[in-house]
């Protein structure tokens, strides 16, 4: 731990001092051989905080009081106050002393800066840094403060997480509008357009479909850039710098090379990424595209490629990719007729390009919120840590202390009690000693 200035009152002590260790032999459980549901929960060092059931009462450990359960490989700190059955390797099971309230027990190893050494073994820096000590009163002041804090915070967490999801609705409700006239309904009505057509995509494809290039990990490393499955999202390629490189010769990149305004189409991949689709806007360097995906133009009397992308994009666009899927174990396909047979639902050009502007900028917004909203995320993310440190610094209770001296000092100190405690222990050793000192024998008197 880190050196801190602690109020004079406090103390602080090793942290594998401050816990019993409950013995899990002979009743822990492997992951293997939890259930879904069952009896009895067991609680090991994953990150659920319930890894499954099991039903034989044998391996239950019965709590009188609150324990807290440390992840040795992973560093997983829990509080419970339940019946449970162990998890397998790496579950300890810790018992806070009597001059530790339990629920700041827990919330002092959640503030300890354990290192992170992967899945190696954590119970040992335990062993090496300390937990401070607040007289008896004052812990469950802090804890009960924490309890109510900590508590706001995951509140405010949650609602953060549930934008992103609230984001990808908005988004998919603005292609679903874009590509169903409705975003550009009065736009077009002031420019006296046509109403939009349905047509099969295949109608306005000028060149392609085409799938692309297959080559073994063996050829992967220098040369062109190849794009993958992995390469696109969202209807955008993702950072070139990151797209691998295979070699390959002139015929092969004459062959499937890629140029700006083409469109490609995921065709081999697991039902919910199946055909999702991307536009090439630029080409920093030489690229080709690999036989997971296919490629294709589209006619630009027609459709400009921006529109097409969108329409691919939305819901309705994968349900037409889709809809002949052939299906596999792990996997799906479409092939080049699919594509081709897509009813797409095709403005004029002129109405294109706005529904292409409008989706931009609305999705620009969308993109603004949740910049916003991840550097409010990793703000509260970091919070908890900041409040545990106010906490165990004694800053959230400095009034308290002030008001309530007689419950802080003197015999009340961490350091009394801590030695009351120490004395009782020595004296109860001292005891368990004399019982087991073997009684002198007297000797026998001799008979007159």
């Amino acid at each position: 731990m880190n050196e801190i200035n602690l109020p004079e009152v406090w103390a602080a002590r090793i942290a594998a001092e401050c816990f019993d260790q409950i013995s899990t032999n002979g009743i822990k459980v492997k992951t293997k051989e939890c259930q879904e549901s069952g009896l009895y929960p067991v609680i090991d060092q994953g990150q659920e905080f319930i890894s499954g059931f099991i039903d034989d009462n044998e391996k239950l450990i019965k709590l009188e009081n609150p324990v807290i359960v440390f992840g040795d490989h992973t560093r997983n700190i829990k509080w419970v106050d339940f019946d449970f059955v162990p998890g397998a390797d790496g579950t300890k099971i810790l018992s806070p002393k009597e001059y530790l309230f339990p629920r700041l027990a827990f919330y002092g190893l959640k503030n300890l800066e354990i290192p992170d050494k992967g899945y190696s073994r954590h119970f040992k820096f335990l062993k090496e840094l300390e937990i401070p000590l607040p007289p008896l009163a004052e812990q469950k002041i802090i804890a009960d403060k924490l309890d109510t804090l900590l508590a706001q915070v995951e509140t405010i967490k949650a609602r953060l997480n549930r934008i992103p999801n609230i984001l990808k609705t908005f988004r998919q409700s603005v292609l679903a509008a874009a590509v169903s006239g409705k975003l550009t309904e009065e736009w077009r009505k002031e420019n006296v357009l046509s109403k939009p057509k349905e047509i099969q995509l295949g109608k306005i494809i000028g060149e392609g479909p085409q799938n692309g290039l297959y080559k073994s990990q063996s050829f992967y490393g220098q040369g062109i850039r190849i794009i993958r499955i992995d390469g696109f999202y969202d209807g955008e390629i993702v950072d070139w710098n990151n797209i691998k490189r295979l070699s390959l010769d002139d015929s092969e990149y004459s062959r499937w090379k890629l140029e700006t305004g083409d469109v490609l189409v995921n065709r081999v991949n697991s039902i919910e990424y199946l055909g999702k689709s991307a536009i090439v806007r630029e080409l920093p360097e030489p690229a080709v595209f690999e036989s997971n995906i296919m490629k294709f133009r589209v006619n630009p009397d027609e459709a400009i490629p921006d529109y097409i992308v969108k329409f691919l994009c939305s819901i309705s666009g994968l349900s037409q990719l889709r809809k002949n899927a052939k299906l596999a174990v792990n996997q799906a396909s479409i092939n080049q007729q699919d594509v081709k047979n897509c009813i797409i639902f095709l403005p004029e050009i002129s109405e294109q390009t706005e529904i292409v502007r409008r989706v931009e900028e609305l999705f620009a917004f969308a993109d603004s919120i949740e910049q916003k909203n991840n550097a409010a995320l990793e703000r509260v993310n970091n919070l908890t840590q900041s409040i545990l440190a106010k906490a165990f610094r004694g800053e959230l209770t400095a009034d308290w202390r002030s008001e309530n001296p007689d419950l802080t000092s003197g015999e009340n100190s961490a350091e009394a009690l801590l030695a009351k405690i120490q004395a009782e222990r020595e004296a109860l050793a001292l005891e368990k000693k004399a019982a087991k000192k073997p009684r002198t024998k007297q000797p026998r008197k001799k008979k007159a």
